[in-house]
């Protein structure tokens, strides 16, 4: 499938605001507004996306329509997620109804895996694992965050770099990896499993974060995959953060079931990726050309979305 690039954002550009997932806390549509005002950007927020329902933001219906909307829309440059939780996985069906539209920014994390994983596989975009916006309009990232967000969106910087760990003997050897980086939240790609949306990890780096999993938890979805043979052809497999999910006595078996995990392996494993759920949210582009160095000091190199080859 081609790749398509996206558009950096310059001042005065349209965001629209989607909510997918859960209803946000109160005061979230406020600093929305507020905050994207701060970075000389327009938003628009239909006054209906809050509405009734017993789990999300709204209706079924209603969220897939103004999810639609959104990302048909020739005005806006860029589609951000107001909040995770659950919800996305309702709206695949009808999404898969809808011809593939022009690669613009799309960003959000946790239950919007499964849109990230539709949107790249199926529509052929490349988009952001990376904070939703409640989490910068309640002020709760780093000015260090805010500075890589602005930088990635607006077309300030041609990629991101992170140090990573390598977690077996594979991931040691000097090497360079390329492939594209697809995943995110790990319990939230499960939900594809057996599905016409199954995440596709031929030929791609792996990455997968989670919260408040225990380490049987984690176990079981790779051991899930790897009934699956969903490991197959992947070229590497790079694990970020992992929050919470501590057991009952209050130790922390996760960092030891990832080793445990990568030492079964052939294929190299690293961990250290700063993206998830942790206080440090960084960006990481997904669906774009990546490249892993490997050996001593490793590294993992992702392409934004508006400069990729």
């Amino acid at each position: 499938m081609k790749k398509n690039k996206w558009s950096p954002l310059v001042p005065g550009d349209l965001v629209d605001i989607v909510a997918p997932g859960m209803k946000p806390l109160p005061g979230t549509i406020k600093g929305i507004k507020s905050f994207l005002n701060s970075w000389g950007l327009k938003v628009r927020i239909d006054p209906k996306i809050i509405g009734k329902d017993l789990i999300c933001s709204n209706s079924k219906e209603y969220r897939l329509q103004n999810l639609k909307k959104a990302l048909i829309a020739k005005d806006s440059k860029m589609v951000w997620c107001m909040r995770g939780g659950y919800g996305s996985l309702h709206l695949l069906e009808g999404l898969s109804k809808v011809k593939a539209q022009p690669n613009k920014i799309f960003m959000g994390i946790s239950d919007i895996t499964s849109l990230h994983s539709f949107l790249v596989q199926e529509w052929g975009w490349s988009t952001i694992h990376g904070s939703n916006i409640d989490r910068f309009a309640l002020g709760k990232t780093l000015s260090a965050e805010n500075k890589k967000f602005y930088e990635i969106l607006f077309g300030k910087k041609e990629s991101v770099q992170y140090k990573i760990k390598a977690l077996n003997e594979s991931a040691v050897r000097n090497k360079i990896i390329k492939g594209e980086v697809v995943g995110g939240n790990l319990i939230t790609l499960q939900s594809s499993f057996g599905t016409k949306f199954e995440l596709n990890g031929k030929s791609k780096i792996l990455f997968f974060e989670d919260i408040g999993e225990r380490a049987y938890r984690i176990d079981r979805v790779f051991e899930h995959m790897k009934q699956l043979n969903l490991f197959k052809g992947v070229r590497a497999v790079v694990f970020g953060q992992f929050t919470g999910g501590r057991e009952p006595g209050g130790k922390n078996l996760v960092p030891a079931l990832l080793k445990q995990f990568a030492s079964e392996q052939k294929f190299p494993v690293f961990s250290g990726v700063p993206s998830g759920h942790d206080v440090k949210q960084s960006p990481l582009p997904l669906g774009t050309s990546s490249k892993i160095q490997c050996g001593s000091k490793p590294f993992l190199e992702c392409s934004s979305g508006a400069f990729f080859e």
